[in-house]
């Protein structure tokens, strides 16, 4: 509720010369409107998880179900209406009714969704489970796909495909010609489209290993491999044709495809080769440690260079964006979810990669490591883009940062807590011998039989003055 106050109040700056007092009117500004389809998406999904939140916090109180969408519905209805009452203090923002039907629209499909959604998330948690301890590499091999889908299609601005095929890139010179590294925007081209065929690498090395899960022979798991991320491939950039920001490149084609071939290599030649499948075994073969360290070296420069880019023409002053998310706030809401998970995206990876280099398990264990680290490494970020002009030292990076390592920590310690222990089971304890006592109990216990053993109670203790 804190968060939708937020959003619906930025950026503050109240007047209060246009209030009703002023005029003598109630809501002067606050009408029926006709909004953008972009504005009605964004009203709409903003308010669908509050209203799911709000019907779970209501599960305990309110014993009907229709009872609590109601409720839910109603205090949607009552928040989206002061929110407008108090946009109407606010210049730069356009109060509406409108508003508050989209939003009451929102709540009352959050909490209608809440319970198919619950099952859904308790079913997909049983299945990732169950598929991470029989088969990793499979789950790896889907994660990174539904990832690099995601990267490629933002922010999902659709046009004719006709048009983006009039603007397809068909040959290797031009886009080439592109990567010359002559200034910071050429540079930071490459720096992208590096970062890119890594995630293709890693796309490449989980592909062949997901074959050889399932005891495919390493040329046969070869072929399928590159199928399968060939077939990926031409799909990300068919789609791409029907996409505003997104051009349809056959250079971009032949480096994924490149980058893709040498993660297949490499999981073939450095993990399944060498340990002679015996990572079907032991999961911590798949990635290991020193593998990490590299990853976390190579992110963690990244992410430095391409912020710091524009200081190769020098300082040129130091700008400050403390108002967080002022920015995301000012643009439509697709393109505003596009750069909100840009931001969170390689640092979640980052976190996760530093978590997993410290061996820890636990939010409590992994998080004081690598929340600092993370924390440290988006500063550095920000403060050298901000040097560089390239942009503002944004509170906004920083915060989203600090998002991405809590679920890139959170995401180590779900995998920790289902991947399967690969560590020697522990020795039983020896048996130790029982006191015995000499006598008649002794003769007594042995003549009883087994089946009426439990209705007999023996006293073994034994005085050691009067035996």
């Amino acid at each position: 509720m804190a968060l939708f106050a937020y959003g619906t109040l930025l950026p503050f700056d109240f007047d209060l010369s246009l209030g009703p007092w002023a005029h003598g009117r109630l809501w002067r500004h606050l009408a029926w409107s006709q909004p953008s389809p972009d504005d009605a998406i964004a009203n709409v999904i903003v308010c669908i998880p509050l209203g799911m939140l709000l019907c779970l916090s209501l599960h305990q109180r309110v014993a009907y179900s229709s009872l609590r969408i109601a409720t839910t519905v109603l205090i949607v209805s009552a928040a989206s209406l002061a929110a407008e009452s108090l946009q109407t203090l606010i210049q730069s923002r356009v109060a509406a009714f409108s508003d508050v039907g989209l939003n009451a629209l929102g709540g009352l499909v959050g909490a209608l969704l809440l319970a198919p959604v619950a099952r859904w998330l308790a079913r997909g948690r049983r299945s990732a489970a169950e598929l991470l301890r029989t088969r990793p590499a499979t789950l790896g091999f889907v994660a990174v796909t539904v990832l690099i889908t995601l990267n490629s299609w933002m922010p999902f601005d659709w046009r004719s495909p006709a048009q983006g095929l009039r603007q397809a890139d068909l040959t290797l010179t031009a886009s080439a010609t592109t990567l010359g590294l002559t200034n910071a925007d050429a540079w930071r081209l490459s720096l992208d489209r590096a970062g890119d065929c890594g995630y293709l690498l890693v796309l490449g090395f989980f592909a062949l290993l997901s074959r050889r899960e399932t005891d495919a022979g390493r040329i046969r798991a070869t072929f399928d491999a590159v199928a399968r991320v060939l077939l990926l491939v031409l799909l990300w950039e068919v789609g791409q044709l029907a996409l505003g920001s997104h051009v349809f490149s056959v250079f971009t084609i032949v480096t994924r495809l490149s980058a893709a071939g040498a993660g297949v290599w490499f999981a073939l030649a450095m993990i399944d080769m060498p340990t002679g499948n015996a990572w079907r075994h032991e999961p911590r073969m798949l990635l290991p440690q020193p593998l990490l360290t590299a990853c976390l070296f190579v992110q963690v420069g990244f992410l430095l260079a391409r912020a710091g880019l524009p200081l190769v023409k020098g300082v040129t002053g130091f700008e400050v964006q403390a108002l967080p998310f002022y920015a995301e706030f000012r643009r439509p809401f697709l393109p505003a979810v596009a750069s909100v998970w840009e931001q969170i995206v390689p640092y979640a990876v980052l976190a996760l990669t530093a978590a997993a280099c410290s061996s820890l398990r636990g939010m409590r264990q992994a998080l004081p490591r690598v929340l600092p680290f993370v924390l440290s490494v988006s500063l550095v970020a920000e403060v050298l883009a901000a040097l560089g002009a390239s942009a503002l030292f944004d509170v906004t990076d920083v915060l989203l940062a600090l998002a991405g390592a809590l679920a890139g920590t959170w995401m180590h310690t779900w995998l920790t807590r289902h991947a399967p222990d690969d560590r020697l089971p522990e020795r039983a304890p020896a048996a130790t011998a029982q006191p015995t006592v000499e006598g008649d109990l002794v003769t007594v216990a042995t003549i009883i039989p087994p089946h009426l053993a439990h209705r007999w109670r023996v006293d073994r203790r034994i005085d050691p003055q009067s035996n």
